[in-house]
This record gives structure tokens, C-alpha cells and sequence, in this order.
């Protein structure tokens, strides 16, 4: 398991525009939805097949927690945000916004990601100012993992 730093959010165009990597307040996308709570902070929904997958991939891969609310509903926390699992909808993970992590050791965070059950969709590759991959979960999810140089 590999504890990640705060989440880093990016809304990337697709392709992804690579000189975009922020923290954004943004809301209401097509699969994932993000709303500002009222501590002014993002909340990424993720539509899932099978919330206890879900949570075994993501408390694995990068350490999150988890609290239930039903059985239809999980919200996540990595410590700085928050978000939840959901099986009310169906995934939908083609298009839409690119969820990046920050991790301060690249090449741990891909290899968390795939004994979790993960599979790299993007090799590491170099960007003006930093490195990152992509990955699938397992409902088909494409987000992706950078770091510094």
C-alpha cells in the first residue's frame, strides 16, 4: 500500500493537455462528479459495479479509508479530500475529466497500483516539470499518478 500525498485534481481536455495540473473547484461532470463542500474543497464521485471492490483496490493501491453510508454508497478520504463510491448509476469511464494523484515516489505508486489489481494503460513518460502514468481500476476507470523532478 502506498500512502500518497494530498490529491491533486486536474480537468484535463482530452487528449490531456499536459501544462494543466491544479487543484480545481469544479463540478458536475458526466462520470465523475465533483462538488465543493462547504470547506471549499473538491468531492469526486466514481460510479462503481461493486463498492467493496472498489474500496479493496483504493485502500490497497493508495491507502484510503473508508466510511459506509448503505449499501450503495461508500466516501473515501486520503486525509486532505474526500469523495465516494457509488452503485446508484452505472460506470460510465469512457470521456470526461482526468483524475490525477500526486505521489512523491512514481515508480511505488505503480507498483501499488498493480498488486492492487490495477493495469497501466499509459507508461511512466516525462512532462514539462514532472513524470506520470495512467491506469484502469476495475470498472474501467482511467485516472493517472504524477510526481516532481
Amino acid at each position: 500500500m502506498l500512502k500518497t500525498a494530498p490529491l491533486v485534481v486536474a480537468l484535463l481536455a482530452q487528449p490531456p493537455r499536459l501544462d494543466v495540473v491544479a487543484r480545481l473547484d469544479w463540478r458536475c461532470f458526466k462520470y465523475v462528479r465533483t462538488c465543493v463542500n462547504s470547506g471549499n474543497r473538491p468531492y469526486i464521485e466514481f460510479n462503481v459495479r461493486n463498492i467493496a471492490k472498489a474500496k479493496a483496490f483504493y485502500g490497497q493501491a493508495f491507502g484510503w479509508t473508508f466510511t459506509d453510508y448503505g449499501p450503495e454508497y461508500a466516501e473515501f478520504s486520503d486525509g486532505a479530500m474526500k469523495g465516494g463510491l457509488t452503485t446508484t448509476a452505472a460506470p460510465s469511464p469512457a470521456g470526461g475529466p482526468l483524475v490525477i494523484l500526486y505521489a512523491q515516489q512514481l515508480e511505488a505508486a505503480r507498483d501499488s497500483v498493480l498488486a492492487a489489481g490495477g493495469s497501466i494503460c499509459r507508461e511512466i513518460f516525462s512532462f514539462p516539470g514532472g513524470r506520470r502514468f495512467h491506469f484502469k481500476d476495475a470498472d474501467g476507470y482511467e485516472l493517472a499518478v504524477w510526481t516532481q523532478v
